[in-house]
């Protein structure tokens, strides 16, 4: 082996050299070659556009029910999900941007199967998902982008997503509000039903105990009682100095005896009730039996009456959130038609090229070389990759096949 070819085989630089300037006129054909046809290419490929959207997805707030406390607004479709660790609202949002719900009614408001020449709708789906961008950004906003050929469309296609979201987010809402309308409803009918039993059971009783307002009833009962029972006990002081004074047989200790029997009369019916059907006859005897079948009913007329009046509003803020129209996403920077394309991005095309066509061109001239200083040196290895060579390129004019002919 010569001292050139072992030179060469260590890697040393200058022959590396002198094997770049032997082929460079093949080097430089290779790269200016590359670098026209990319140029070419670069230019005769079509121009893409992407418009972009800017959204923030709409809290959930609540709205005050009266002194029963607050009913949160069904703005959000998020609202009551139980989200996984470090999933947000806007990451539910970006999901269903890329649902087929909506990707089926941008199909066919853009009539995408015309516009990207397929016919199959996973081909669609698969174009328009690689067309599609939706992000969310670290500050929990969402971005949709869309790319098209005309600028126009592509705007239209990223508002139209926006559309289509809250369209979609407003049904969900509205479902959601109506089967909380439906259960309030039927909420409302039961407790109505039993209201009026209960004001009807607290009105037969009423009537058949002679009861309006028991407090006031027991009051008046009582200081009649009192009353009767203080001039009892006066009638019966003077009778007993009458007797001492008069005797029993004095006229006017026979008026008060007759007094005191109709004042004993008066007690009894105050204690034990008479025929008497007023209702300000209440015996007192009945009072702690009827004290606790009176309160109860009442009590029961009013919870119920409560949970009435609470349905009642809550039924009605159902209706208005089962009408909502709000938007679930707000628009930030709404999409508009781009000025400049989004690709092919030209410079970046032929660069890469032109990079890749000089690095191919090197490596095939430092083949080259190698192979002539095998061929000069007569090595065994240049039979070997002669007759490789032969075998499998025999074809390409240049080359000869056969078993130790000359490449």
């Amino acid at each position: 082996m010569t001292n050139d070819q072992s030179t060469y085989n260590d890697g040393n630089l200058f022959v590396l050299l002198e094997v770049l300037a032997r082929y460079r006129t093949f080097i430089l054909g290779i790269v200016g070659l590359t670098a026209v046809v990319s140029v070419i290419v670069a230019f005769l490929l079509p121009k893409w556009y992407e418009a972009e959207t800017l959204l923030l997805p709409v809290a959930t707030d609540t709205m005050p029910i009266g002194k029963y406390g607050e009913l949160s607004r069904m703005t959000s479709f998020t609202t009551g999900l139980e989200l996984a660790p470090l999933v947000t609202p806007a990451d539910v949002h970006a999901r269903i941007l890329t649902s087929n719900v909506i990707r089926d009614r941008i199909i066919d408001q853009f009539n995408l199967f015309e516009r990207y020449d397929v016919d199959k709708w996973a081909d669609v789906y698969e174009e328009l998902a690689g067309k599609t961008d939706v992000t969310v950004t670290e500050e929990g906003l969402l971005t949709v982008a869309v790319e098209d050929r005309s600028p126009d469309t592509a705007a239209l296609m990223a508002n139209a997503f926006v559309l289509e979201l809250n369209r979609v987010a407003r049904s969900i809402v509205s479902g959601k509000a109506r089967e909380t309308r439906e259960f309030i409803e039927e909420r409302v009918r039961e407790i109505t039903a039993a209201l009026d039993s209960s004001r009807a059971e607290l009105e037969s009783f009423q009537l058949e105990n002679r009861t309006v307002d028991f407090s006031e009833q027991t009051k008046l009962a009582i200081d009649q009682a009192i009353t009767a029972k203080t001039s009892l006990a006066e009638l019966d002081l003077e009778i007993a100095q009458d007797r001492r004074v008069y005797g029993p047989d004095h006229p006017e200790l026979q008026t008060k005896m007759e007094r005191r029997r109709i004042l004993l009369e008066q007690l009894d019916r105050l204690e034990h009730g008479s025929d008497d059907t007023s209702f300000f006859a209440l015996p007192l005897a009945s009072v702690p039996t009827l004290r606790g079948q009176f309160e109860f009913l009442a009590s029961r007329v009013e919870v119920n009456r409560g949970l009435h009046e609470i349905l009642l509003e809550q039924l009605e803020q159902a209706k208005i959130a089962e009408n909502e129209q709000s938007p679930t996403v707000s628009v930030i920077d709404p999409a508009t038609p781009p000025d400049q394309r989004s690709r092919p991005k030209r410079a970046i095309l032929v660069s890469v090229a032109t990079g890749l066509a000089a690095v191919v061109s090197i490596l095939i001239a430092l083949f080259l070389g190698y192979v002539d200083r095998m061929r000069a040196s007569g090595s065994a290895d240049y039979v070997r990759l002669q007759t490789f060579l032969g075998a499998f390129f025999g074809w390409v004019p240049g080359l000869r096949s056969g078993g130790r002919g000359e490449v």
